[in-house]
């Protein structure tokens, strides 16, 4: 499953309203040289199989990470979506919702600053 953390301006990213539109998402990345909208994310199973999923939002963070994995964010309904953050994400994730006027929150509506502490 996972933990998704949600960019959004919305009161709970689960609401409706509010949204960051796919048009201001795609203005954002064309402005950040670290980012890229490619429309599927893939990795490789640790048994092996490739995994894809498709779909319009996804957008790449090239910047490499400690690990070597990719980082996703998705627009999605109006927000944008990272599941499972590390710890290098955060600040990423904050300076984007800062750009939109929004905040960045997890799935139980506990909202997160630059650092990944949560703030209240």
């Amino acid at each position: 499953m996972g933990y998704d953390l949600h960019i959004t301006r919305r009161e709970d990213w689960s609401d409706e309203g509010h949204d960051i539109s796919f048009e201001e998402w795609q203005a954002y990345v064309a402005g950040d040289p670290q980012m890229r909208i490619d429309g599927f994310a893939e990795t490789v199973s640790g048994s092996g199989e490739t995994i894809r999923i498709e779909a319009p939002g996804l957008t790449l963070w090239t910047r490499p990470s400690a690990d070597n994995d990719p980082r996703w964010f998705h627009h999605f309904r109006g927000r944008i979506d990272v599941k499972n953050p590390d710890a290098e994400l955060f600040p990423k994730m904050w300076h984007i919702a800062q750009h939109f006027g929004a905040r960045v929150q997890g799935d139980e509506g506990e909202c997160y600053d630059g650092n990944g502490n949560i703030i209240s």
